[in-house]
């Protein structure tokens, strides 16, 4: 799985490229357009960290079967919860 990822700007629609796992341990990251920053808000961050969490033991037991995940199969567990 690719920990670098990249997301539309939610101001300016470019791009902002980020770390899952470092945005998951409370990094901030910005719009290189814009100067936006996105981060998981504290009150977030404990059930992001558990979903996050969740997502790798589903993604391990179905190694088998599938290689790789993409942030948006991740985004979609975390709309679930």
């Amino acid at each position: 799985m690719n920990l670098n990822q990249t997301i539309q700007c939610p101001v300016c629609n470019g791009p902002i490229n980020f770390n899952v796992q470092a945005l998951i341990a409370g990094a901030s990251f910005e719009c290189r357009d814009c100067k936006a920053v996105i981060k998981i808000s504290p009150s977030s961050m404990n059930q992001v960290k558990q979903v996050y969490e969740n997502f790798i033991n589903l993604k391990d037991k179905k190694a088998k079967k599938v290689d790789t995940f993409s942030i948006s199969e991740f985004l979609e567990v975390v709309d679930k919860v």
